[in-house]
């Protein structure tokens, strides 16, 4: 055909290359990727990864972007143009670890593709999200406006010097999608959600931040990499590092010694994700570059040792065992058996449970032995949870069952915990009034209902939480069976500590 189709053989036809310039014909320039591979986590040990993530092609020749975290630990990767449903292969020529860009050569020729937008990014400019979300293949368009221009773009998979913040909607499976004009103009690049309500929060790489990266890339250049797949990692006792999932071989990274499964603690001498954010990671590459001699400094769990080395330089070496206080890695930190998971007992009988990425620990009556620690994910993003109940399955399917459910937002803060509370609010209950009520150095405030409809809960607490810096938003639910006494709700919310 002469629409840059793809054939059944998996190469593209020649159709000429047309430059996409409506809003109406975006599809044809927006690719889907699927992307298969293997890599370690923190937590599960070394899984097998089956991922879909967008993209959008800037070249008739096939080159395209899209994001890092999409194609990151990839073995293979599968291509489909504009909703097709026939595959093309793909290669990846560079990646961006700090800036989550990638750019992948297709297979092929021919293909229609888009260009970058060249003006000024102010509210509100309107903009439509394009991608295939939740791993669908049809294609979807959504509308909105940009919200802020330069909104924060640090977070624990890169630090983007500010991203754009807009709320035309996007899901997982939107990353690395184009946010585009109704010229089909590409304004940013799709790589975060942040919502949880109707006040959505949505996030993209501006053209002006990726286009000058994306070029580097094209012609096979890795920009600000070590050769790492990385994320941050801060625990609750003050341990923090970049967990390493996987290696890219023949980079600096694995030249050095670096293994998946180890935590990067320290770059330069620099201590690393004491912020939970790969921004000290990526200043330290930004300021040093990647081709001479860095020092690192890292911890391998399964061994239970630090070791030293050089960048472009000397091997990693082991410096002998870890002190047993700062040995962390949840892979060697094994648990007291209470019943739940995470769990430990507390000098006056309590027992203690913290959630799988350490970032929040609360204590809870010895009845309460039941626990769920893992966090809940949401596509790119994942959440601290933490349950603990007499019975956890009940406690989650209904309101009325004694227990305690928390869970921590990035990217929301106070402007949104009223939102939130709603979310999480029962039916049928008296609003007791909201109260300010902090927790340690959080600020905070809960709304307690009471008279509720249930046969055996007296009361229930909505809770939010947050720092000073409104980094992120805690959410806590509580409930205690009839007869209990109610400073009990009061004595398990002070209790929280979140890292």
């Amino acid at each position: 055909t002469d629409d840059g189709s793809v054939t059944d053989d998996g190469s593209a036809t020649d159709g000429g290359g047309d430059l996409v310039s409506s809003i109406d014909d975006m599809k044809e320039a927006a690719i889907q990727i699927v992307a298969r591979g293997s890599f370690r986590e923190p937590v599960e040990g070394t899984v097998e990864s089956f991922g879909a993530g967008s993209g959008f092609i800037i070249d008739p020749s096939g080159i395209a972007v899209t994001n890092n975290h999409v194609v990151t630990g990839a073995a293979s990767l599968a291509v489909y143009v504009g909703g097709s449903r026939d595959s093309v292969t793909a290669q990846i020529l560079g990646v961006s670890e700090c800036s989550d860009l990638a750019v992948i050569q297709l297979v092929g020729d021919g293909y229609s593709y888009v260009d970058w937008f060249d003006g000024e990014i102010n509210p509100p400019l309107e903009v439509y999200a394009a991608g295939f979300p939740l791993g669908d293949p049809e294609f979807t368009l959504t509308r909105g406006v940009v919200a802020k221009a330069r909104a924060d773009g640090k977070s624990s998979w890169a630090s983007v010097e500010s991203v754009v913040e807009h709320d035309a909607s996007i899901q997982p499976g939107n990353s690395g999608g184009a946010l585009v004009t109704n010229d089909a103009e590409v304004v940013a690049v799709n790589y975060a959600s942040a919502s949880v309500t109707n006040q959505a929060q949505f996030f993209a790489i501006s053209a002006a931040i990726a286009k000058p990266i994306v070029e580097r890339m094209a012609a096979g250049e890795d920009v600000d990499s070590i050769g790492i797949n990385g994320q941050a990692v801060l625990y609750d006792n003050g341990f923090s590092g970049i967990w390493v999932a996987g290696v890219t071989p023949g980079s600096p990274a694995s030249n050095v010694g670096v293994k998946s499964g180890d935590f990067i603690v320290s770059l330069a001498g620099q201590t690393m994700a004491d912020d939970g954010t790969m921004s000290g990671y990526c200043d330290v590459l930004r300021t040093q570059g990647t081709t001479r001699p860095i020092s690192i400094e890292v911890y391998r769990g399964d061994t239970d040792e630090f070791l030293a080395g050089e960048l472009n330089g000397a091997v990693l070496e082991s410096l002998g065992p870890a002190v047993p206080e700062t040995t962390v890695a949840p892979e060697t930190t094994a648990a007291p058996d209470t019943g739940g998971s995470g769990g430990g007992e507390s000098a006056d009988g309590r027992l203690q449970f913290t959630d799988d990425l350490r970032r929040i620990t609360v204590q809870v009556p010895a009845s309460w032995s039941q626990a769920t620690t893992e966090p809940e994910i949401d596509g790119d993003l994942v959440y601290p949870e933490v349950y603990a109940a007499p019975d956890v399955a009940d406690f989650k399917s209904r309101w009325g069952a004694t227990g305690v459910g928390i869970t921590m937002f990035t990217f929301l803060g106070s402007a949104e915990a009223e939102t939130v509370r709603g979310v999480y609010s029962p039916s049928g209950c008296f609003d007791g009034g909201t109260y300010e009520q902090g927790v340690g150095d959080l600020n905070g405030e809960y709304v307690v209902y009471v008279d509720c409809p249930y046969d055996d809960s007296d009361a229930v607490i909505v809770g939010s939480l947050w720092p000073a810096d409104d980094s992120f938003l805690l959410n806590v639910v509580i409930q205690i069976a009839k007869g209990t006494d109610l400073t009990e709700i009061d004595r398990v919310f002070q209790s929280i500590v979140v890292s």
